[in-house]
């Protein structure tokens, strides 16, 4: 049924449907000197259809035998054979297994790689010397290299993990420990509680040298934080968010957390920034520890984010899992939505709408605005192209696209359509329409048919916006949409267009249309706000960008500068003033002139999309010979920031000002400002003989100065730098601060990453 809805003429790669898992109990010995293990599972099934062979997946696995025991009946397989193009084993049987209820036994043995996929070896310092963990990452298809299984989101089935370890280890896996037995080779047989029905690539198991704080939540689930030994209060900053944004998740989404437990483990070698492994989830030391005296706030705002996620994640694509992986921008998407939701609550301060706009949708419009973009509903025949569509269509376009959803059905009544299909579809798994349905149920409008125009095709519209009308306090607009793109305007043959959800802010006053088709009139009345301004996306929420014609910027300029709008629109009229001049489409005169419009910006957020903006425009003129007058133009623009700045925080700074200040001085020192520059390598030369430590918040500047203006003895001084600093962090400052032009980062870099 799922293979014709998606793909009506082609076969995707399903497994065969004769065999479906039901529960395994797994037993794996991992040897962390030999980086080998081995494996034995036995696999309660369903024989689905009469049957002499069985094909599962299996990927840089050795099986050694394999029977199935029905009743009192056992088949012995007769060959094992491997399609190593599929990651799949077919076991062959000489007698038929008749339909009904068996398991499936399988002893198998693997490697621990280094590929940091599948079942994979960790390697670390403890005591001075090198140690290894062995540790998991199985999403999306790497199951498969750690035991035989049915490696698909809709294959779900419970777990039953068994590990064998050395003595001096922790082992974790998602449910409690309830059984521990001490072996007599110096080993420790630890079995995990049975887990709830979950897909494989939510499995998790780690083996390592581990320490860990703990607290319970109000509602009893036990959260504990694992770190390397010697870190664990390096965890505290993880522990108060978990505690805090688990019972928040509960109350929100009216479902319970379903485990009774719930791990956050850092990793030293690690691909992604994390992974929600159901009840175990692991992430990147970088993601999850915080030293509050080393530690920026844009570091931790960014761990703060990275656990918001992962712990969305626990209801939506752990307990409700999409059925294949072409919804994965909904699992996604929803994630690095959801991610934003508590901060916003708990920590206002930070104003993560505003920043996300600023930083995911706008990295999604940049995105989507190439001709080479895909849609995010996107066809998955072959698991190789699985792997291909976690990128920043999934993510952002899906986050903002669910932002704009949010705003277009209401806010109480998205909330209550994620309630019902949580609990409709809890511990099943469902697709990106069945969420439509929930929600439509609730708020009476098209809600399928309004975003299926969004999901089903790559791109944006732009609307412009222009009056046919006006008079006291009152606009009959027209509106357009047309395709976007960073290229120019789009061809002929290109008609696309989308049910667009519009918001148009009149002084105060708020309309919402739904434009349907190519173009919409429209009449609206202004509020009581003076002088009176026309802002269309109110709030950003949607995802498109807007040209106004000229008589609309005078009131705009000036709602600007009084800051009668809001940051989230300031900042929007910019981005969405310079997408359009680049493209073409508008006048880049007019842009840099509304650039002057911002010279009193109090908002980070809308400082960083200028700095955006100044950073495409440099990209453009970086070679051409009035490349200095740019510069000086940037320079006039910014200094009155750090005018008003300075370098040093003061104790009234909240935690944005001490990453706009950070933010002035980097592009300062870009736009070759001799006295930010020499004042930088002043505050470094003292922090090296120990007469002044640096800001945490402006210590990648710092570095990213010394690393393009200096010589190479600086930059090995930074390198060394890291060699003796307690935090990687400090680590990926130096790396990310060396301009790509400089030949010193080949020449003096020697550290193993």
């Amino acid at each position: 049924e799922l293979q014709n809805k998606l793909n009506p003429t082609r076969k995707l790669m399903f497994l065969p449907p004769n065999v479906s898992p039901v529960s395994y109990s797994l037993e794996l010995t991992p040897n962390l000197e030999s980086f080998k293990f081995l494996g034995e599972e036995q696999v309660q099934i369903v024989i689905n259809e009469k049957t002499t062979q069985i094909t599962l997946n299996a990927h840089e696995l050795t099986l050694h035998q394999a029977l199935v025991r029905r009743n009192t009946d056992t088949f012995k397989a007769d060959s094992i054979t491997y399609d190593t193009k599929s990651q799949r084993a077919t076991l062959s049987f000489s007698e038929p297994i008749e339909t009904g209820s068996a398991v499936l036994e399988i002893s198998f043995e693997g490697t621990l790689n280094d590929q940091l996929t599948g079942f994979y070896r960790s390697k670390y310092q403890h005591e001075g010397k090198d140690r290894y963990m062995a540790t998991t990452q199985f999403e999306a298809v790497y199951a498969r290299k750690a035991f035989p299984c049915w490696d698909e989101p809709a294959q779900k089935a419970k777990f039953n993990i068994t590990l064998i370890i050395p003595s001096d280890r922790v082992a974790i896996s998602n449910m409690p420990e309830i059984e521990r037995q001490t072996l007599n080779d110096n080993r420790l047989k630890i079995k995990f509680a049975e887990s709830p029905i979950m897909s494989t690539y939510l499995v998790a198991f780690i083996i390592g040298d581990f320490d860990y704080i703990e607290e319970k939540t109000k509602n009893g689930t036990l959260v504990r934080i694992y770190t390397r030994i010697g870190k664990a209060e390096q965890g505290r900053f993880a522990l108060d968010v978990s505690l805090r944004t688990l019972t928040f998740y509960e109350e929100l989404f009216g479902v319970p957390f379903p485990l009774p437990k719930l791990d956050l483990l850092a990793i030293p070698d690690f691909a992604m920034g994390a992974m929600e492994n159901w009840g175990a989830i692991t992430y990147r030391e970088t993601r999850l520890l915080v030293d509050p005296d080393h530690t920026s706030q844009q570091t931790k705002l960014a761990s703060l984010q990275t656990i918001n996620h992962e712990i969305a994640h626990m209801w939506f694509g752990n307990l409700v899992t999409m059925k294949w992986w072409n919804d994965l921008w909904l699992n996604e998407g929803f994630a690095r939505f959801m991610e934003h939701v508590p901060i916003h609550k708990f920590s206002p301060e930070y104003d993560v709408w505003t920043k996300f706009v600023s930083v995911v949708t706008s990295s999604a419009l940049s995105l989507d605005a190439l001709k080479t973009s895909h849609p995010i509903q996107v066809e998955i025949v072959d698991d190789n192209m699985i792997d291909s569509i976690f990128d920043a269509i999934s993510y952002a376009k899906g986050a903002s696209l669910i932002r704009m959803l949010v705003g277009y059905v209401g806010e109480q009544d998205f909330y209550k359509g994620v309630h019902n299909y949580l609990q409709r579809y809890q511990y099943k798994n469902a697709t990106t329409e069945m969420l439509w349905e929930e929600l439509a149920k609730v708020c009476g409008k098209p809600v399928a048919e309004v975003m299926s125009s969004w999901t089903s095709q790559e791109g944006y519209p732009y609307l412009t916006v222009q009056a046919t009308e006006s008079g006291q306090k009152k606009y009959k607009l027209k509106i357009t949409q047309e395709r976007y793109l960073a290229s120019g305007r789009p061809s002929d043959e290109d008609t696309k267009h989308w049910k667009v959800p519009v918001t148009i802010d009149f002084a105060g006053k708020i309309t919402n249309i739904l434009l349907e088709g190519d173009s919409t009139n429209v009449e609206v009345e202004a509020g009581n706000i003076e002088p009176p301004y026309l802002k269309v996306n109110h709030l950003q929420t949607g995802f498109y960008r807007v040209s106004y014609s000229p008589e609309f910027w005078p009131g705009l300029e000036a709602a600007i500068r009084s800051k009668t709008l809001l940051p989230v629109d300031r900042l929007g009229l910019l981005n969405d003033a310079g997408a359009v001049a680049l493209a073409g489409i508008g006048e880049i005169g007019h842009f840099l002139n509304l650039l002057e419009a911002y010279a009193n910006e109090e908002s980070y957020p809308v400082f960083l999309v200028i700095a955006q903006e100044l950073s495409r425009l440099r990209l453009l003129v970086d070679l051409l010979p009035f490349y200095p007058n740019f510069n000086s133009f940037v320079r006039r623009l910014i200094r009155p920031f750090f005018d008003r700045l300075g370098w040093d925080n003061q104790p009234s700074d909240i935690s944005t000002t001490v990453q706009f200040r950070s933010s002035v001085i980097g592009l300062l020192a870009k736009s070759e400002d001799e006295e930010i520059i020499k004042e930088a390598f002043e505050k470094y030369r003292r922090s090296l003989d120990g007469h002044q430590t640096l800001s945490a918040d402006y210590r990648s500047v710092i570095f990213g100065i010394v690393a393009r203006h200096g010589t190479s003895e600086d930059y090995e001084a930074l390198v060394k730098r890291f060699e003796v600093s307690f935090l990687e962090s400090h680590f990926h400052q130096i790396i990310s601060s060396r301009n790509q032009d400089n030949t010193i980062l080949s020449s003096s870099i020697k550290v193993d990453v």
